[in-house]
């Protein structure tokens, strides 16, 4: 008896070895893959601010690190997190694999879903992480999840597939939809970093955990990430051009490819003008496969007016390459009609132009006089920057401190060029500009609506301003008043130096 049992171990001892080196070398290619997902995570951190008492004016609440993970969907340096990991940071601190650290400015999010997007100016292209697959998911899957718990940085866990398809109610305002139940360990720092299969390949994004349980967490799929992502990709795009073109993923039979059709053209749109009509496949944009929508949206990302894209379509009977030149978001009319539907075979309504000339037709005698631009197109075009005034009283309420410094009231950012020097020295969307300082002056100009920012637009010139840099004065949402260097650059308008009032 004693004999078999220990033969019996024996035996274990001999052969658990030699499995567990098998599996080893079987799944080397495994861990190379991981360690290529890693390379498109980040952490993301920054300074938060506390509970703070509303009853007393000079309580800001007590600053505190906040942290958190995010992935890496465009080499120029553009970043997919949860909104929940930006909300209240006062400074954005991202750091990419390698340790590189750079600024990060704050894009946009959708309330609906808690997806948020970031960007950062990297000195080279970045390694986007690989792009996977829910669909093909199976309960008992083994997954990993990679992220920042507790500020232990790029740490990976390792868990199955729980459950698919779960809604969470995380807040009276937010339920997280269809998402992926996992068991890999998630922490407080994981939220917005990648749930990645056994290709390494992001499969959804990190949003919360049960705190009253072990091993239960939950992801958005990463098809919801994309079509959220595009679409803020979308809106940034349509701050700088414009092309016309709306478009839809289509499934088509009998192999079930999925392709990139327009779904509908604006009328007198640049898409039009370069006879891009519904129901062309679009294959290619500028020498680059696109196959959805977040790839045609990621084609436009940091185009501008004036420049032209070549475009790839499969039409019905033949394949054209086509050239679109695209055009400032001011050109698109108000109410502008499109043509839709033409892949049921249905007849096309063509939207009528009789409200305004078809600008290839009309005859250089026959154009009207351009009205003189408003404030608000000289800031946006030589400031790169849409604001709206927010009064004293706003001040007063919402930022008792700042009010006392500039009690006349300021402009709020709503929308920023990311080729604005505004942009490029920190400024972010949603600050508050109250006043702008040149040199050595003791006093400067108060800023509480567009036409002074039109105005300071006129002399933004070196030589006329005798400085290189002026000082802005910003006002976070925090209550937090900050100095940015903004660089003076050269302006065609040339006139005496104006009268600097507070």
């Amino acid at each position: 008896m004693i004999r078999y049992s220990i033969s019996v171990v024996f035996i274990l001892v001999l052969v658990v070895p030699a499995v567990s080196r098998t599996v080893e070398y079987l799944s080397e290619e495994y861990y190379q893959r991981l360690e290529e997902a890693n390379r498109g995570v980040v952490s993301i951190e920054g300074n938060k601010i506390g509970d703070r008492n509303y009853s007393d004016p000079n309580d800001y609440g007590k600053a505190f690190t906040g942290m958190g993970s995010g992935i890496i969907i465009d080499p120029k340096g553009y970043i997919v997190t949860n909104q929940h990991v930006m909300e209240g940071l006062t400074k954005i601190v991202v750091t990419l694999y390698d340790g590189t650290k750079y600024a990060g400015t704050y894009i946009g999010h959708d309330p609906e879903t808690d997806i948020a997007l970031i960007k950062i100016e990297p000195k080279v292209p970045l390694y986007p992480i690989p792009i996977g697959s829910s669909a093909y998911l199976r309960k008992g899957e083994r997954i990993n999840a990679i992220g920042n718990p507790f500020g232990y940085s790029f740490s990976l866990t390792e868990g199955i597939v729980s459950y698919i398809g779960r809604d969470v109610v995380a807040s009276p305002t937010l339920t997280y939809r269809r998402t992926i139940q996992i068991s890999a360990p998630i922490n407080p720092g994981n939220s917005g970093g990648p749930v990645v299969n056994q290709n390494g390949e992001a499969v959804a994004l990190n949003v919360c955990i049960y705190s009253e349980a072990q091993g239960i967490a939950f992801a958005v799929p990463i098809e919801t990430v994309l079509s959220v992502g595009s679409k803020l990709i979308g809106k940034q795009n349509n701050r700088f051009c414009y092309h016309g073109i709306s478009v839809e993923t289509q499934e088509t039979l009998p192999h079930d490819e999925r392709v990139l059709v327009v779904s509908s053209v604006d009328a007198g749109s640049p898409a039009e003008e370069a006879g891009i009509v519904p129901g062309d496949e679009i294959e290619m944009i500028n020498g680059q496969l696109v196959a959805s929508e977040f790839d045609f949206q990621r084609a436009f990302l940091e185009k501008t007016a004036s420049e032209t894209i070549d475009i790839t379509v499969q039409k019905t009977n033949e394949r054209m390459d086509l050239s679109l030149t695209l055009r400032s978001p001011n050109t698109r009319m108000a109410g502008t009609t499109s043509v839709r539907n033409a892949r049921n075979n249905q007849p096309r309504v063509i939207a009528s132009r009789q409200s305004y000339p078809n600008p290839q037709t009309v005859s250089p005698n026959e154009k009207e006089p351009l009205p003189e631009p408003t404030y608000e197109d000289v800031v946006w075009n030589t400031f790169g920057l849409k604001v709206t005034p927010v009064s004293s009283d706003f001040l007063k309420n919402s930022f008792p401190a700042a009010y006392q410094a500039y009690p006349r009231g300021a402009v709020k950012i709503n929308a920023m060029k990311t080729t604005s020097f505004f942009y490029r020295s920190g400024i972010q969307e949603e600050d508050f500009i109250a006043g702008i300082m040149v040199g050595s002056d003791t006093d400067g100009w108060s800023i509480v609506n567009a036409a002074n920012l039109s105005y300071i637009a006129k002399y933004w010139n070196p030589q006329t301003l005798g400085a290189e840099y002026a000082d802005v004065h910003v006002i976070r949402k925090n209550g937090e008043i900050t100095i940015k260097k903004v660089p003076i650059l050269n302006n065609t308008v040339i006139a005496s130096k104006p009268k600097a009032t507070r």
